[in-house]
């Protein structure tokens, strides 16, 4: 069975996942898969059953897709960052770089919180992107760089980052994850117990932000 996550939710809970599935079906075969262009195509032709991500464009008409989970923004910095408080604005961004998070089929050529950005009247810099989660944390480490990401974030294994709600015009920013499926799979078995599964981790691990 193989299963395609955007690269927010695979570096977070693919292990949740995986171990969850294969507690309930010790045999299954399961693939866990970086979600790339050619998902949406792979779902029509059957050869990926299920998928996790945004809310995406230009889809095939053969695909549903159904609500999941309402992620909350955050903002990953280091701990000795200079900005100290819990929650961040688009004015508190202001003179630090984004390190961005490339999740491809998505947004392969522009980035999200710049766009954001922009339409709450600031002129954004990207300074990283890359579409391995390990290698923005290697670079926000060292730098003042700010990375967009949510409370899936797996903050309680890097004790030296911080996590900071994201508040834009006085409410914290949220973002939805929705699932992907052959129209002819959506009301099956497997395809509600796939569901049930994701359903249960997601709000588990983010719960882990307090």
């Amino acid at each position: 069975m193989r299963i395609a996550l955007a690269p927010i939710v695979m570096a977070s809970l693919s292990g949740a996942l995986f171990t969850a599935f294969r507690q309930q079906a010790p045999n299954l075969n399961l693939e866990l898969l970086s979600w790339s262009q050619t998902t949406a195509e792979q779902i029509r032709n059957g050869d990926v059953f299920y998928g996790v991500h945004y809310d995406l464009d230009n889809l095939s008409k053969e695909l549903a897709r159904d609500p999941l989970f309402d992620l909350e923004g955050r903002i990953i910095v280091r701990q000795r960052h200079p900005i100290t408080k819990p929650i961040i604005t688009p004015k508190d961004s202001v003179g630090y770089e984004l390190a961005s998070l490339i999740s491809p089929g998505w947004n392969d050529h522009f980035t999200y919180a710049s766009h954001i950005l922009e339409q709450q009247g600031y002129t954004p810099k990207v300074g990283f992107r890359s579409e391995m989660l390990l290698a923005l944390i290697d670079v926000i480490e060292s730098t003042d760089m700010l990375l967009p990401h949510s409370n899936l974030f797996p903050i309680h294994n890097y004790p030296h980052l911080r996590s900071l709600k994201v508040q834009i015009d006085g409410q914290i920013y949220t973002k939805r994850l929705l699932g992907y499926l052959h129209n002819k799979n959506r009301h099956s078995a497997k395809a509600k117990w796939i569901e049930s599964i994701i359903k249960e981790k997601l709000p588990q691990q983010a719960n882990k932000h307090g």
